[in-house]
């Protein structure tokens, strides 16, 4: 990890006060139909440009067939954590787990996130887990 993250925050935060311009490599944006084959609520890394005090998503080139497949599970995932944390609903935990691509061994992943909800009980009361 040598050098600048592409991520720069504070320089996308300074540009959008100063109303100058940039673009940004990738930034969390609601889709909007700028990635194909997503839903148009989904939240999604997209290049934009901020310009004037906005940020304006960029469309991207659309994706191959096994790529917006993954891209889609990961979506998913998203969506599964995002109804848990909302509602308290552990077993959307573990539906999240148990989906995600990035979490090979699922019984240890099961494992830690029921284990994570035990310790941080104190600032996910939602959940009703015991600490």
């Amino acid at each position: 990890m040598e050098g600048r993250s592409w991520e720069r925050p504070g320089d996308a935060v300074a540009a959008l006060a100063a109303g100058k311009t940039m673009l940004l490599d990738m930034v969390n944006l609601v889709n909007g139909g700028h990635l194909l084959g997503l839903p148009e609520n989904a939240v999604v890394e997209l290049p934009a440009q901020v310009s004037g005090g906005q940020v304006t998503p960029l469309d991207v080139p659309a994706l191959p067939d096994d790529l917006l497949a993954y891209v889609k599970q990961v979506s998913h995932v998203h969506d599964l954590a995002a109804g848990a944390a909302a509602t308290g609903d552990v077993r959307l935990i573990d539906e999240a787990v148990l989906a995600d691509p990035a979490i090979p061994d699922k019984r240890a992943g099961l494992a830690a996130i029921h284990e994570l909800l035990q310790v941080h009980a104190d600032v996910l009361p939602q959940f009703g887990v015991g600490g």
